[in-house]
Formats: C-alpha cells, sequence, structure tokens
C-alpha cells in the first residue's frame, strides 16, 4: 500500500484526507501541520514514502499575531536534502510559482487548487500512485 505524508495546518482537511485513505483503504496516509522538522522526522523514521502533499502557506493565527511556519515551498526545496525526490502536490488557492522552487524537480510537482476540496485532492493523488 502506498505511503502519503500530507502536511498543512488545518487540522479538518488533516484529518479528512485520512479518514477518506482509511475508509477505502486506498493507501496508509500520515500527516504533519507543519513542514520541515516532520518530513526530516518521518524520513528519518525508515518509512518508504511514495508522495508529499503539502499546503503552500502555513501560518497560524494566534489573537492578532500571525506566526509564520515554513510554506509549501520551504517544505519542497528541504526535500531533497533531505533523500526524497519523489511526486509533490502543492495544495494551495494561489498561482503556482515554479522560481520560488529552487532545489527541486519542478517536473515532479502537481499544483492543486485547495477550493476543488478533498474528494478531487485524492482523485489527483490516485492518478499520481498509479504512475
Amino acid at each position: 500500500m502506498p505511503t502519503i505524508l500530507h502536511i498543512d495546518d488545518d487540522k479538518t482537511i488533516r484529518t479528512t484526507f485520512r479518514m477518506l485513505a482509511k475508509q477505502y483503504r486506498l493507501y496508509e496516509a500520515y500527516s504533519a501541520d507543519d513542514g520541515l522538522e516532520k518530513v526530516a522526522n518521518f524520513i528519518a523514521s525508515g518509512i518508504p514514502l511514495d508522495l508529499v502533499i503539502t499546503d503552500q502557506d502555513m501560518n497560524e493565527l494566534q489573537r492578532t499575531t500571525v506566526i509564520q511556519k515554513p510554506n509549501g515551498y520551504d517544505v519542497i526545496n528541504g526535500l531533497k536534502t533531505r533523500r526524497y525526490d519523489g511526486p509533490v502536490i502543492l495544495a494551495t488557492t494561489h498561482p503556482f510559482e515554479p522560481a520560488r522552487v529552487t532545489q527541486y524537480n519542478t517536473g515532479k510537482i502537481t499544483h492543486f487548487d485547495k477550493r476543488k476540496g478533498i474528494p478531487d485532492l485524492v482523485k489527483v493523488v490516485e492518478e499520481i500512485l498509479r504512475k
């Protein structure tokens, strides 16, 4: 069964994605609420990874302060140094900016518009994993 690491600061999105994966037994889904450290820990665990899905914007609001977390581009650029070179889905409501990807093969990145919803994301995941 393929293994996916899903990184998103929105707990509802992470939970829904994991529930669908479990319900349909499509793949083993792991999740993280922010980027680089969790990716490094996951890869260091030795679990084979078939796909990374990362949110582009991961900022945390605490009262009136925005706490900057590593964004999806930071995650993607950090993957190669963590010895992952497989497919990546960048989930966002913004246009994809290939120039911000400096350390990774942009041909392995699929842009996904989050406004389409989790069911469409699952379809994209299935399509990528069939390749």
